[in-house]
């Protein structure tokens, strides 16, 4: 299992962003934690046809303008 963690900045607040990659039966995936306004959030991202990481449903509306940043990251780490 591959893991790493990123900060980003999202609403002028500075996130650290745990990123855990597993495989299942449909492919790779990550699984992502983050603590926003102390709530923890949990979310997946899965690579799409074209190759780049895309949210999956459900997701909450705030993480939507950041997903290339966090597809970008999993390239990066990958």
């Amino acid at each position: 299992m591959l893991q790493f963690s990123e900060t980003v900045a999202v609403d002028d607040e500075v996130l650290s962003f745990a990123f855990n990659r597993i495989y299942t039966k449909s492919g790779e995936k990550f699984f992502v934690v983050v603590q926003k306004n102390r709530k923890f959030f949990q979310f997946s991202m899965k690579r799409d046809d074209s190759g780049q990481w895309k949210l999956t449903e459900p997701v909450v509306e705030w993480l939507r303008p950041i997903e290339e940043k966090l597809s970008h990251i999993i390239t990066r780490n990958v």
